[in-house]
């Protein structure tokens, strides 16, 4: 073996060297307190004929003492020295009214829990504070998460109500409902989801002086329990601007005086609002900028509706789903939002599969209605419409994906050409690119949608090629008056051989002779058919592409 030691050799001999100076060091302290402690027990020595064991119990007891005192020492030692590393941290040497700022955004990030302050709270003494005399952080009084602590920790500040799961028992909401209830003139926002609602309506029927925004519905414990819809008689509520009811009316009228921002109508199924009703609170709400409506019947008076057009300025967000067809149409064409940029309309099979649903549509909505405005504020140029037998569909991508692109409406369910009129008149501003090639429609119901939207290009099949044909070449019959569709520039035909002569005649009479510039009140017109070969009058038959001739109009990026 070598006699020279290694460094690690010499480390550890250093470290044991150390080791068991401190122990010895150790060790003589802790006789010394062992020694006063005796003495301070038992001044006087004991005899010599003492019993042994006694003497040892003695001892023990004395240990156990040293130990409880060293450690209580220690103990104090390190609490101190915890709080002197947690004050030198980069966080607390922030003045108090940030590291609370910090803390709260901490707390409202996630779900608001009483858990979170208590685990926050015991991270050190500063942290404890800030929390403990921060009123806001205890302003939520919610359902299972002590809302009689949250109501006295919170002082005088404005309060969040919350019931979201509805899965309590009565017992435990009249026990809420006794907490929360004489602090409604603190009521801020309130989210009452529950079987058991009604518990609160009286305190709702006061005053209620700080309420901005109130979400209410009914919770049902069984799948196929009957939906009962309560009447909420809400008391002044003069800063109130989101209302949300689920299964639960008010005062239509009253509505309608409010100045609301956002507004959702849910699941109402008995003392719903008339059509007339449903309008002047649209009209009156100039602010609204959210409107949302589910599952809501046909409206009293949705299918005979007509007013002048409603402009709301400021709205950006149109949910519509299962809701009555008349309801829906009547609202899509008669409100005006410029500033759209959120439009969802879903309607669902009807019963009554073999009758169109949109019967009631005899002209297209202005060009400011929901859907024209949603497309141009997308920035949108050219719309994809495509209507089989039971569908209709709108997209911006030809291929109408769901996953990709930035508007999808599809309304199922449908039979006709009528839905094509939401799109507005033909100085929307957009183009549409209409796919009909694989629905029946009359000739003449075919010419009057045509002839109203004014499509830049035109998809059809077999069944609606002769009828089209026919129409295409008909130059106007008085001066001034405007071709049958104008704007059409690609008329692409699948799944059929068209005649050429024919096919020659139209694009002579549509084009004129001479072929090189658009002819006047007019688009240039030419004809595809479904392998994307362009036809050629002169040589009568179709040609594929060239490089620089102008085909129909592909897909957005």
């Amino acid at each position: 073996m070598s006699e020279t030691m290694t460094l690690s050799d010499t480390i550890l001999a250093d470290d044991s060297t150390g080791n068991a100076c401190s122990f010895t060091v150790a060790e003589s302290a802790v006789d010394a307190v062992i020694n006063t402690l005796r003495s301070e027990t038992d001044p006087t020595n004991p005899p010599a004929d003492t019993d042994p064991l006694l003497q040892v119990d003695r001892g023990m007891a004395i240990i156990g003492s040293a130990q409880k005192l060293f450690s209580n020492i220690l103990a104090h030692r390190m609490a101190s020295l915890g709080r002197q590393h947690n004050s030198l941290l980069p966080i607390n040497k922030l003045p108090t009214e940030l590291v609370a700022q910090i803390l709260s955004l901490a707390i409202f990030s996630q779900t608001w829990r009483i858990s979170t302050l208590s685990t926050l709270a015991s991270v050190c003494v500063r942290w404890w504070g800030i929390i403990i005399n921060t009123p806001s952080f205890w302003a939520v009084a919610k359902m299972g998460e002590k809302p009689d602590l949250a109501a006295k920790k919170s002082r005088d500040r404005s309060l969040v109500v919350e019931i979201i799961d509805g899965s309590h028992r009565h017992w435990e909401m009249k026990q809420f409902a006794d907490v929360v209830g004489p602090q409604v003139h603190r009521w801020r926002f309130v989210y009452l989801r529950s079987p058991y609602i009604r518990d609160l309506f009286g305190y709702l029927g006061g005053p209620l002086p700080l309420l901005e925004e109130l979400a209410i519905g009914l919770a049902n414990r069984r799948l196929f329990e009957e939906r009962p819809t309560h009447l909420l008689s809400l008391g002044h509520a003069p800063r109130l601007r989101h209302l949300h009811l689920d299964q639960v009316s008010m005062d239509w009228d009253a509505v309608a005086r409010m100045s609301l921002k956002t507004l959702s109508l849910l699941s109402l199924y008995h003392r719903i609002p008339r059509m007339a009703q449903l309008h002047q609170i649209l009209v009156s709400n100039a602010q609204l900028t959210n409107l949302k409506l589910m599952n809501l019947p046909d409206l009293i008076g949705a299918e005979a509706f007509n007013a002048d057009p409603t402009h709301l300025s400021n709205l950006r967000e149109v949910v519509i789903q299962d809701t009555g067809v008349h309801t829906i149409v009547g609202l899509a064409k008669t409100l005006q939002a410029p500033r759209l940029s959120l439009l969802n309309l879903a309607i669902g099979i009807r019963p009554d599969f073999g009758v169109s649903c949109f019967r009631c549509i005899l002209r297209p909505g202005p060009k400011d209605s929901l859907l024209p405005s949603t497309i141009r504020n997308l920035g949108l140029q050219t719309v994809y419409v495509k209507i089989t037998f039971t569908d209709f569909k709108l997209s911006d991508q030809s291929t109408f994906d769901k996953s990709s692109g930035r508007l999808f409406i599809e309304i199922q369910g449908i039979l006709g050409s009528e839905p094509l009129l939401l799109l507005g008149p033909p100085d929307r501003g957009y183009d549409v690119d209409l796919d009909v090639s694989e629905c029946v429609l009359r000739d003449d119901e075919l010419a009057r949608v045509l002839g109203l939207i004014d499509p830049s290009c035109l998809r059809i099949g077999r069944h609606h090629l002769p009828s089209v044909m026919k129409v295409l070449p008909k130059a106007p019959t008085s001066s001034g008056a405007p071709w049958f569709c104008p704007n059409l520039k690609v008329l692409r035909v699948t799944t059929v051989a068209v005649d050429p002569n024919e096919t020659a005649r139209v694009l002579r009479a549509r084009n004129g002779l001479g072929q090189t510039e658009s002819p006047a009140g007019r688009s240039k017109l030419s004809i595809y058919d479904g392998n994307g070969r362009v036809f050629d009058p002169n040589s009568m038959s179709f040609k594929s592409k060239s490089r620089h001739s102008h085909g129909p109009p592909r897909p957005q990026n």
